[in-house]
């Protein structure tokens, strides 16, 4: 299949953990796969190697985003294919129409054939957040 791969991780690992089969998969294929994340991580430091409480949120998120790279590297998908929106994970909804603005312009720019992101079940806010954010981009384009 043609066409670029694009997956939108609400924070800095969830593009791993919930599909970093997939992406391995697609690049061996010989696809352009793309990953979106949509907060920095800074205000939280579930599966990172420190936490929130280690390090201030800005440390944080540089550190979030260097293990991004090394896990991007990982799957084979090159770092030029990352792209950091940078909004902060507890206020990703309330940011709705920025958000929108990044989101349609990555999927204007790319033209994705496939296109991951959470499931509306998802019980993280942040999560639902990004669903609800792509699927209404989706839909608008």
């Amino acid at each position: 299949m043609a066409g670029a791969v694009v997956v939108f991780a609400p924070h800095p690992d969830d593009e791993t953990l919930a599909c970093g089969g997939t992406i391995a998969g697609e690049v061996r294929k010989g696809r352009e796969v793309h990953v979106v994340f949509m907060t920095d991580g800074g205000r939280s430091g579930s599966g990172s190697s420190v936490t929130a409480s280690d390090c201030a949120p800005e440390n944080l998120a540089c550190v979030r985003r260097r293990e991004a790279e090394t896990a991007a590297t990982a799957l084979g998908v090159p770092v030029r294919n990352l792209v950091f929106l940078g909004f902060e994970s507890p206020a990703l909804a309330e940011d709705w129409e920025a958000v929108c603005v990044e989101v349609r312009a990555v999927l204007v720019d790319l033209e994705p054939a496939e296109v991951y992101y959470p499931d509306r079940a998802d019980s993280h806010r942040t999560h639902r957040a990004t669903h609800d954010i792509v699927e209404a981009c989706l839909k608008a384009i």
